[in-house]
């Protein structure tokens, strides 16, 4: 089986410098680092073996990347200096509490695309992101993304939106337009790993969301302001013919790589979940193992076999697959208990409700988008 990563997530550290009260990750406490050892083998057996390596993006997510420090990222780039030479894309997702001047020059000097982490306007955001001994930080994300546009970029935006949120799409707008904000991710908080309940446990808020999203598309078209949601934009490039696919079905599509070398596919949050008949979703090791092997363990086979039961059974179901592709299988790990399951609460509220959310919008505005186009 080729490993050709189109993401391939790296996890400098197990530590987060904060602690939201919805994440998923169980180790966040522990401060352990990827060593020279994982990195060296990352650039020998999956870095320099890759057949397309310019389809490839390497994004390095935690714990929080930064708490691993500038030294490390400076050494980190230099062991893998053949990834930028073959045209293989850096990208990184920080909550902003360590970004300064100095991360800001690196990120520029190693073209490091760089997201940010906030749940808009400051209440909310508040609500549930604060530091170990219980502060605010949504001041240390805005000044983030206030240096980060003064040197330049132009952070994408990931946002979790609550079920006490999700009412107030209004005071988001205001936020993003405020605030020159024009790339978002919205995303809700999920069950899984680490966080076992979800805020829309128990509700159907599915046309809350629609709602939501169909809110932010019509001020940002009033305004002429170019607000772009990836969950729309995404569906926005398949129905224009682009090609498109779910890389968290696809084995090896989406790959990631622990602070200890450990390899899993898939869904990368499967690295926080317990599973002991699929190893705990550790397919191998990239500093013990070879690529071969990772394929022929008898886990990552079974989960494989799994996952492609839940595509299928997805592709016979649902109306939404051509949208999807057939699901994240952590959701159904999580809420199903299995990845040969079908719906989701986080399909309904994500992939869903943004399709709806667009197909709404281009009914209601049919005349003016067609004198757009």
């Amino acid at each position: 089986m080729n490993i050709q990563p189109h993401i391939l997530i790296l996890q400098p550290t197990t530590y987060c410098n904060i602690d939201c009260s919805y994440c998923y990750l169980g180790r966040r406490d522990l401060k352990l680092q990827m060593s020279d050892a994982v990195l060296e083998a990352v650039a020998a057996k999956i870095v320099d073996r890759l057949k397309y390596p310019e389809r490839t993006a390497i994004v390095w997510h935690g714990g929080e990347p930064t708490t691993a420090g500038l030294s490390w990222f400076r050494n980190a780039y230099a062991v893998l200096a053949n990834a930028r030479s073959k045209g293989i894309r850096f990208a990184i997702q920080t909550n902003g509490i360590a970004i300064d001047s100095a991360w800001l020059d690196f990120f520029s000097e190693t073209e490091t695309s760089l997201g940010l982490s906030i749940d808009g306007p400051e209440h909310f955001h508040d609500a549930r992101r604060r530091t170990k001994s219980g502060g605010k930080t949504w001041w240390l994300a805005m000044r983030a993304l206030k240096l980060a546009q003064s040197h330049g970029f132009q952070p994408n935006i990931i946002s979790v939106i609550s079920a006490q949120s999700i009412s107030e799409p209004e005071a988001y707008y205001d936020f993003y337009r405020s605030n020159r904000i024009y790339d978002i991710s919205l995303s809700i908080d999920e069950a899984e790993g680490a966080n076992a309940v979800s805020s829309y446990a128990g509700k159907n808020l599915r046309a809350e969301m629609v709602s939501f999203i169909g809110q932010l598309l019509e001020w940002a078209w009033r305004d002429d302001y170019p607000l772009r949601i990836k969950e729309v934009e995404r569906i926005g490039s398949i129905l224009a013919g682009l090609p498109s696919f779910n890389e968290q079905v696809v084995p090896w599509a989406m790959m990631t790589i622990s602070a200890e070398g450990y390899v899993s596919t898939f869904s990368p949050e499967l690295m926080e979940q317990k599973a002991s008949e699929f190893d705990n979703f550790r397919f191998g090791n990239v500093v013990s193992d070879e690529p071969l092997e990772w394929s022929h363990n008898p886990a990552f086979r079974a989960f494989h076999s799994a996952v492609q039961s839940g595509v299928d059974e997805c592709r016979a179901s649902c109306r939404y697959f051509h949208i999807c592709g057939g699901g994240a299988p952590v959701n159904k790990v999580s809420e199903r208990g299995s990845a040969a399951a079908t719906e989701t609460s986080y399909c309904r509220m994500t992939t869903q409700a943004a399709a709806e959310a667009l197909a709404k919008f281009v009914l209601t505005n049919r005349a003016k988008v067609s004198e757009y186009m």
